[in-house]
């Protein structure tokens, strides 16, 4: 990984990459063209760029342990073209209607195949069309939402 410290800002990661509790932020093309396959975003990351993914990145799985951080979908969508699972503990990342006006507002057009949502949350209309809500979820906590065949 390349972290620029003096910034506390995740250049750069790989497979293998541990991000360190003094990172706050991921930038811009952080992930770009990496073979890193599931990443967690901890609760000391405040900012991720709105392109982290950029470019055939090979993530399948992405974990957000962050009830803070205030994002754009978009971060997630874009060159994770094998992304199947997010799990993610952030309020606002499912009720906040980012992109309502064009084609981003919602996950259908993704590779998504799993979403696991906190009990009790309700999210942005239209977010989860092409999904359903399971009767079981293995994650304790969570609703599973899986796309529709």
């Amino acid at each position: 990984a390349i972290i620029g410290k003096a910034i506390n800002i995740l250049v750069f990661g790989c497979k293998g990459t541990v991000i360190p509790s003094t990172v706050t932020k991921i930038g811009n093309f952080a992930f770009y063209e990496s073979n890193i396959e599931t990443i967690t975003i901890t609760s000391n990351i405040i900012e991720v760029g709105d392109t982290m993914l950029f470019n055939g990145s090979k993530l399948k799985t992405l974990i957000i342990n962050n009830k803070v951080i205030d994002f754009n979908r978009i971060a997630f969508l874009f060159g994770a073209d094998r992304l199947e699972t997010i799990v993610c503990d952030n309020e606002s990342f499912w009720t906040k209607p980012d992109f309502e006006d064009n084609n981003y507002s919602s996950f259908e057009a993704s590779s998504i195949k799993n979403l696991y949502i906190p009990q009790g949350i309700t999210p942005a209309d239209g977010l989860l069309d092409g999904f359903t809500k399971q009767a079981t979820s293995d994650r304790e906590g969570y609703e599973l939402w899986t796309k529709n065949a």
